[in-house]
């Protein structure tokens, strides 16, 4: 309710309280909706991190049971110079370049089937966020740095995900 006094409008007390309520009751709905976003992206990160991780272990496996495809793995991941090979699995033929948003990929993906037996890796890991990911772009890639392996997360919701070796 508006009183017009002086030339000049002015609300009430009552207009005021109504106004700070009405804000408070949406920055109240605003982190309500922002809070589970950030744990859910959070949650994801840890699996990521895992992921990471595991994939890493599995290549430092693959060098202890087969040196022979190990090296090839290497020479075919620093055939790609500072670009990341996307990791993929099976059927990763065609274009995931793009798909890498935390990293510059080469647009050929890395099949890891192709170097890994199936007794050590049956399956890779695939990004928890699902989309675009998937067993044939998992969301995942491997570079050579400085003279180092890396395992890295395309998806992280907050810092780098990355594994290197020493």
């Amino acid at each position: 309710m508006l009183h017009y006094h002086n030339k000049y409008m002015r609300g009430t007390r009552l207009d005021v309280v109504v106004g700070a309520l009405v804000l408070l009751f949406a920055m109240f709905l605003v982190a309500m909706i922002i809070g589970p976003v950030r744990t859910l992206a959070k949650e994801r990160d840890v699996v990521r991190t895992s992921h990471v991780r595991e994939l890493m272990t599995k290549v430092l496996q693959l060098e202890l049971v087969d040196p022979e495809a190990y090296e090839r793995l290497i020479v075919d991941v620093r055939a790609q110079g500072d670009l990341r090979s996307a990791i993929g699995f099976g059927a990763c033929n065609g274009s995931h370049g793009p798909e890498c948003s935390e990293a510059i990929t080469a647009d050929e993906c890395l099949s890891l089937s192709d170097y890994f037996p199936a007794l050590l890796l049956s399956t890779v890991p695939v990004d928890p966020r699902n989309s675009p990911y998937s067993m044939a772009m998992t969301g995942y890639y491997l570079a050579t740095v400085d003279g180092q392996l890396e395992v890295g997360s395309c998806g992280a919701a907050g810092e780098a995900i990355i594994l290197r070796t020493n």
